[in-house]
């Protein structure tokens, strides 16, 4: 997982109390955005966004930290910028809740996961599994999580998404007589 300075230049125990606060009041790494011009246009994109970009804006407003991570972020990983950009109501979502609770939730979510199809499970797995990417990105880049959480949420990850697809195959198995 990335290594930057803290903004404060003092180390954090992040497993303090306010562990259960939202990613967005919990962001204490700003990571260096080589070209902040083309990061902004991505940034603007997602602002543009008639689901939920007026919220995030209104959010950046409120926490300008929060939107130079975001730049950061978008200006140093394709791939988080890519799932930030599709989504902007998950950024949303994602900004306002916890790291710990929403990786709880989408782990819960990956273990009880049930499809009809091939095409199904695989979808509904890799949409979970994009979630938590960016959650996982997010929480880790901005320093709201450490090495040892971000590792026990890939691994409970693995877990689940192998025990809904185990159930799938079990489950078509039947059905198939």
């Amino acid at each position: 997982m990335g290594t930057a300075e803290n903004q404060t230049g003092q180390s954090q125990n992040r497993n303090e109390p306010g562990q259960h606060q939202p990613l967005m009041a919990r962001i204490s790494i700003i990571p260096p955005v080589a070209d902040p011009d083309h990061a902004q246009l991505f940034l603007n994109d997602i602002l543009a966004q008639p689901e939920a970009g007026a919220d995030v804006k209104a959010l950046l407003e409120d926490k300008p930290d929060l939107e130079r991570m975001l730049l950061g972020v978008i200006g140093n990983s394709p791939y988080l910028r890519d799932l930030m950009t599709a989504n902007a109501a998950r950024l949303l979502s994602i900004l306002t809740d916890s790291p710990e609770r929403r990786l709880a939730d989408l782990l819960e979510t990956a273990r009880k996961t049930i499809a009809e199809d091939e095409p199904g499970i695989t979808r509904a797995l890799r949409l979970l599994k994009q979630d938590l990417a960016l959650t996982l990105g997010l929480a880790d880049i901005g320093g709201a999580i450490d090495l040892d959480q971000g590792t026990h949420a890939l691994a409970g990850f693995a877990d689940a998404a192998l025990t809904a697809s185990i159930r799938f195959c079990l489950n078509d198995l039947t059905r198939r007589g």
